[in-house]
């Protein structure tokens, strides 16, 4: 009993970078791993060499192992099998398939993937690492968390990346911001941008009860207390200092309706920029990733897989669900979220959510 990831389950393997194979088998025993039929090491978990492969022990008996090696010369497609040898013979347990790129196949610049919060950032990046062929996983190297107080400082993280771009394009394709387009284009090293739009009214449900959460004040003290008691309360309320100017440059929105609005329009005639839906994603995620390919020039991976919602420890959706907003919006809450979306200057009956 086990189970075995593909290598890289955060992203395709390109020649020359170590190989990383994760995954689990109860009872523990002794293993060997199989690249092609090829011995390629051998071990007892909690009983290895760091650099071949480590172990941790899991619940009801299971042992997780994580192995990394760097195949040489191995260009094309490729099994790799996980065997029990504690008998003396081979027996596999365990099985996948995977591919190791050649290094011209990688795109020669990294790009944005932008996003209001709770708008499908990782469901698209996750598509994209399934999918495409690009350099490491996703890096949220441009995020910023504070001090909402201290320009200086708060500007700090977004100049290393402008200052060290070179650098940051051999290390990922994909680096992940929440950040409004004035900051962008005042602090920002260009690229091009994917930006992933939702329905309004699904983003602020998820944010609701994201915001409403345990988790999120535990982990973010410094965001202020924005809980409400119900959906007509957290869309009217104002801001706390923190999201306020948490991704934003001037910190002009008064609630989290203006903060998306004034996030959205901002974005939608910048740049550069090419714009995608949630809701596209969830419905056809082939015709998406055919305008981001067309848009950024990523390879296709020879075989395409959709990727689920909950497939990815990352950050994960509460629901997911497209029209969840129906069971908390009243009439008087949809009305609000349409008119503050048109005076910021997003066309409402243009917008993809509308049946």
């Amino acid at each position: 009993m086990g189970k075995l990831e593909s290598p890289r389950p955060d992203g395709p393997v390109i020649d020359g970078e170590a190989l990383i194979i994760k995954g689990w088998i109860s009872p523990a025993r002794p293993l060997a791993l199989l690249i092609d039929g090829n011995l390629a090491c051998q071990f007892i978990p909690d009983k290895n060499r760091p650099e071949i492969a480590s172990a941790e022990k899991l619940r009801d008996d299971k042992v997780g192992f994580e192995i990394r090696l760097r195949p040489a010369n191995a260009i094309g497609a490729h099994r790799v099998e996980i065997a029990d040898v504690s008998t003396g013979s081979r027996t596999a347990l365990l099985s996948s398939e995977f591919s190791i790129y050649p290094r011209e196949h990688l795109p020669s610049d990294p790009f944005y993937i932008v996003t209001h919060e709770r708008s499908g950032t990782h469901f698209l990046i996750n598509t994209l690492l399934r999918n495409t062929i690009v350099r490491g996983g996703q890096a949220g190297l441009t995020e910023w968390y504070g001090p909402y107080n201290d320009p200086a400082s708060r500007l700090k993280p977004i100049k290393h990346i402008a200052d060290n771009w070179k650098s940051v394009g051999e290390l990922v394709t994909m680096l992940k911001t929440h950040s409004d387009y004035p900051l962008y284009k005042a602090h920002y090293h260009p690229a091009k941008n994917i930006y992933v739009q939702r329905d309004p009214r699904d983003t602020l449900t998820s944010f609701y009860h994201y915001l409403n959460s345990d988790a999120f004040h535990q982990n973010q003290p410094q965001a202020g207390d924005q809980r409400s008691k119900s959906m007509s309360e957290f869309l009217r309320k104002p801001l706390t200092p923190f999201l306020r100017w948490c991704y934003s440059l001037n910190g002009d929105a008064r609630n989290v309706v203006e903060r998306w609005a004034l996030h959205t329009a901002g974005w939608q005639h910048a740049e550069n920029t090419r714009t995608v839906h949630y809701e596209d994603l969830k419905r056809d995620y082939e015709a998406v990733l055919a305008e981001v390919i067309a848009f950024t020039g990523l390879r296709l991976q020879p075989v395409r897989k959709p990727v689920g919602l909950f497939d990815e420890l990352s950050v994960l959706p509460r629901k997911g669900i497209v029209g969840d907003w129906k069971s908390l919006f009243s009439a008087d809450d949809n009305a609000f979220v349409k008119k503050t979306v048109e005076a910021a200057g997003v066309p409402w009956d243009s917008a993809r959510w509308i049946d």
